[in-house]
């Protein structure tokens, strides 16, 4: 069955939410916890069990949320795609958010401090692709949790909608492919790398 994917569309209950996954507020990641066999519903008691068995061999206790889609972390919650920072509004807040604005600019950064509710102006104003300190290159970030190197450019960054290029294994790839996009949008590479700082 295919994945829907939903934006403002109301989130899983807060139920639901917090008996699946933990969210750490200061860092802002997601692990999936484990969850009962009654979760897993399959035709056969043997399938059930193996589907348990699986899905916690797989992923309980592993970071959730990592995939990355237009930029954002997001994930799969009975078979619906969520943007991670939605959730992560939720979970903290216990309330549905309008729009999520990412203050520091970096989509990437889903701490609680770093996430605030506001309206489709102040999101549009406030979006625009942040150097990575990590990696001392404009338009590409480095992903602990999902251990892949992002891509992204200013593509009408100043009505809010940066360009997600790709999520790459190593850093060459990514610098690679955000400067096959500067040479095809025809950028002369004023933008340079902000000096690397001390996390």
């Amino acid at each position: 069955m295919k994945k829907r994917t939903t934006g403002s569309k109301p989130l899983p209950s807060l139920e639901k939410l917090r008996s699946i996954l933990s969210y750490n507020s200061e860092t802002g990641a997601f692990t999936w916890k484990a969850r009962p066999i009654e979760d897993f519903v399959y035709d056969t008691p043997w399938k059930q069990r193996h589907g348990f068995n699986r899905w916690h061999t797989n992923w309980a206790g592993k970071p959730a949320l990592v995939c990355a889609t237009n930029g954002y972390y997001v994930g799969s919650i009975d078979g619906i795609t969520y943007k991670a920072h939605r959730i992560a509004w939720k979970m903290h807040y216990g309330v549905d958010p309008d729009i999520i604005d990412h203050i520091n600019g970096n989509p990437l950064d889903n701490r609680i401090a770093n996430l605030r509710s506001v309206n489709s102006v102040i999101n549009g104003q406030n979006k625009a692709l942040v150097p990575n300190r990590k990696t001392g290159v404009i338009g590409v970030r480095y992903s602990e949790r999902a251990n892949r190197y992002f891509a992204l450019i200013g593509v009408g960054h100043e009505k809010g909608h940066p360009k997600f290029l790709g999520c790459f294994k190593t850093l060459e790839e990514a610098v690679a492919e955000r400067k096959r996009a500067e040479s095809m949008l025809g950028y002369s590479h004023r933008e340079k790398p902000q000096p690397q700082q001390d996390a």
